[in-house]
């Protein structure tokens, strides 16, 4: 029984970090393929990300003791970026001025600067899930599903804590990609090519940012198993050697 809990409490904590590496992950794998994949194609690259987080969601074990938020924001943060990337295609085919390639205001040869789109609905999205917290219907249905926090014992406290820990970190990961990637673009950047300090704001700083937060992430969630392992199993497992009385005085 200890043993088989353990198993699913062990599990349960690396599925944060799983979460976080695949969400946080299809976010930059969007920023580094836009200097590769065509504008036109992008933003089906997106939609195909987002069905397959969808498809993630909908065939989740309902047995396993998982947190499946940050997955769910994807969906949104992808579903949103492609429609707002097809909304500018549109606009560069059929409403742009054709002077403004000729002056050179605008540059067909450019390939996406998906940073500056997806980083920003990264960021409001985030915060949006963070200001509404358990009054979403998903985790309302979760809660149904698998009972409160305090019901669910050490790790229900764990994903309501840590889900709401990413959340942030996301908000500050994805504002400083905004900030750093839009300041870049209107104070140094010219619509001629793609440059070497072009490509390192907007492709490699969010791609250094992902592995950083995979490598603090990886020991923060480290150290949450190691205290599981000696305050609960611990406590568990000396118990199992004797028998615990306790007495009310009235």
């Amino acid at each position: 029984m200890h043993k088989r809990r353990n198993h699913a409490n062990n599990r349960g904590i690396s599925s944060l970090w799983n979460h976080w590496a695949i969400s946080f992950g299809a976010i930059n794998f969007i920023v580094f393929l836009s200097p590769i994949v065509s504008k036109v194609w992008l933003p089906a690259v997106v939609l195909i990300l987002e069905l397959l987080f969808v498809g993630l969601l909908k065939n989740k074990d309902e047995k396993a003791p998982v947190c499946n938020l940050l997955p769910f924001l994807t969906t949104r943060i992808l579903f949103f970026t492609a429609v707002i990337m097809v909304g500018i295609n549109i606009y560069y085919m059929e409403f742009i001025d054709p002077q403004e390639y000729v002056i050179g205001l605008s540059n067909r040869k450019i390939p996406y600067i998906s940073v500056l789109v997806i980083a920003p609905v990264t960021f409001v999205f985030s915060l949006w899930i963070y200001l509404r917290r358990s009054r979403l219907a998903f985790c309302f249905q979760c809660h149904i599903r698998y009972g409160l926090p305090a019901e669910r014992g050490f790790l229900g406290r764990i994903f309501s804590h840590e889900s709401i820990y990413q959340i942030r970190l996301l908000i500050m990961l994805s504002g400083a990609m905004t900030l750093f990637g839009w300041l870049y673009y209107w104070l140094f950047y010219h619509n001629v090519n793609l440059n070497t300090p072009d490509r390192f704001f907007f492709v490699w700083i969010p791609v250094i940012l992902y592995v950083l937060s995979l490598i603090y992430l990886r020991l923060r969630y480290m150290g949450i198993y190691a205290f599981y392992r000696k305050n609960v199993v611990g406590e568990d497992n000396y118990r199992g050697y004797s028998t615990l009385i306790r007495y009310i005085l009235l």
